[in-house]
């Protein structure tokens, strides 16, 4: 799972330079999921692009792996953001509410990403939480099944 992140990182660089973001990756390297490859990229990638687009200047995004209960891995980021009121969150996911804003340097959003995302984490029978405050940031976290170690 690390070269996948890191990779993904990777892709962002510079504008994680421009915006002089402080990016934290906390994830054991042995840690592994049971996910198809090519949505697990799409998450991460859309977790990670939000964060960086809705972080200040100068903000701190943290990226969290785990080992958690029930043979899972939780997997969160977190980030020191704009954050959301809680009429945004209340309709994050629905279709027919307008949810879509730019980013701290005028980046275009649809807001369908964590729709989209929502979806894949559903597939593999995982859960999206979020927790937002405004002015103080978001994190998104969700699970996915654990690979065994041999």
């Amino acid at each position: 799972m690390i070269p996948k992140i890191s990779q993904r990182l990777a892709l962002y660089s510079e504008v994680i330079t421009s915006k002089h973001l402080d990016i934290i990756v906390t994830v054991p390297e042995n840690l592994k999921v049971v996910a198809d490859h090519y949505m697990f990229e799409t998450i991460i990638r859309n977790l990670i692009s939000n964060a960086i687009k809705f972080t200040d200047r100068g903000g701190k995004i943290i990226l969290t792996a785990k080992q958690a209960a029930g043979h899972s891995v939780g997997i969160s980021i977190k980030d020191t953001g704009i954050g959301m009121s809680q009429s945004l969150m209340d309709n994050l996911f629905s279709l027919d509410v307008q949810t879509t804003r730019t980013g701290t340097e005028k980046e275009p959003s649809t807001g369908l990403g964590l729709l989209i995302i929502r979806d894949f984490i559903e597939k593999h029978n995982g859960k999206l939480t979020v927790e937002s405050e405004e002015d103080r940031g978001s994190t998104f976290s969700f699970k996915l099944p654990a690979a065994d170690l041999y």
